[in-house]
């Protein structure tokens, strides 16, 4: 599907990168600059992320979510029409994609292919992290995977730092083959 949609925006839109013009701006933390595009996207995720924490962990929609994520014949057994949980956890995920989307602006250039390294790199990173981990894991996960992934690429080849989530995965599979 992702395919279709990224030939079709070639079509339309044809496939020359677009960039946007960014704030050159910083705020001082310290010694380091942190320029406000980041400090942006850094309080955008964090926004994000602690939103849909909150609704997943505090409303009755997000324990018909978790309950629809955990065991679907169950959830209807007790009442619950699945059919609502699991289009506004679709839309939940779209909504998230499309801010991951912006945020990806400030360090790329706008065009077709945008975001297509992440999406190996999200998998492997849910893969590893394993079906209802919590979300401290995923993010350890994340941040384990990514420094690892950065430190292979500085100090020994850039394209052994990008074959890192790619033997993560392996690896994870090899240990837990059910995921």
């Amino acid at each position: 599907l992702s395919l279709v949609i990224q030939g079709v925006i070639f079509l339309v839109w044809t496939g020359e990168p677009r960039s946007i013009t960014q704030n050159a701006n910083s705020v001082s933390v310290g010694s380091v600059q942190i320029g406000y595009t980041t400090l942006l996207n850094i309080l955008l995720a964090a926004l994000s992320l602690g939103t849909v924490g909150l609704m997943l962990a505090r409303t009755s929609l997000g324990r018909r979510i978790r309950a629809t994520s955990q065991n679907r014949m169950m959830a209807e057994l007790t009442g619950i029409n699945t059919w609502v949980p699991e289009v506004t956890a679709v839309i939940i995920g779209t909504m998230l994609a499309g801010v991951g989307g912006v945020m990806l602006l400030e360090y790329s250039q706008l065009q077709p292919t945008i975001g297509f390294s992440s999406i190996t790199n999200a998998f492997a990173i849910v893969i590893i992290a394993g079906p209802g981990a919590p979300i401290r894991t995923i993010v350890g996960v994340c941040i384990a995977l990514s420094l690892l992934s950065s430190l292979v690429g500085t100090y020994v080849s850039y394209t052994l730092g990008s074959l890192v989530f790619f033997g993560a995965i392996i690896i994870a599979l090899v240990i837990r083959p059910a995921g």
